[in-house]
């Protein structure tokens, strides 16, 4: 039996979350395009397919910290989400944001980008893809 524990992706501060409950198991095992987001604070972009089901549990909620200037994903405990994924990051207060990989700086980024829409200037973020 294959459980995925997502509560905090079904709030209301979901955002574009991926609903897991309206797939079948067998499209769990080739999924695409996952999205985990908190509206707060920012969301990940899975950029290649993953199959959740390899192992019979996928705990999101203790293993996926979205919150302030921080995405945090414990790849021991979900190694099927240790892939290549797009960060968003909303409203960040730093001026010079460092990524980190296993508490070292990550040096492989291929594309940091930052925006700010003046209609929306407190939805600034940053994306960096493929760490």
């Amino acid at each position: 039996k294959f459980i995925i524990t997502y509560d905090e992706f079904k709030s209301s501060k979901k955002g574009d979350s991926t609903n897991f409950n309206i797939y079948p198991y067998e499209d769990m095992q080739n999924m695409s395009d996952i999205i985990l987001e908190h509206t707060d604070y920012g969301k990940i972009e899975f950029n290649e397919i993953i199959n959740l089901t390899n192992n019979t549990e996928a705990d999101l909620d203790s293993n996926v910290d979205i919150s302030d200037n921080r995405i945090e994903l414990n790849s021991t405990a979900l190694p099927n989400f240790d892939k290549n994924a797009t960060l968003h990051f909303y409203g960040l207060s730093l001026t010079n944001p460092r990524v980190l990989r296993d508490t070292v700086v990550c040096i492989k980024i291929k594309r940091v980008c930052i925006f700010c829409s003046i209609k929306f200037c407190r939805r600034c973020y940053c994306c960096i893809i493929s760490c």
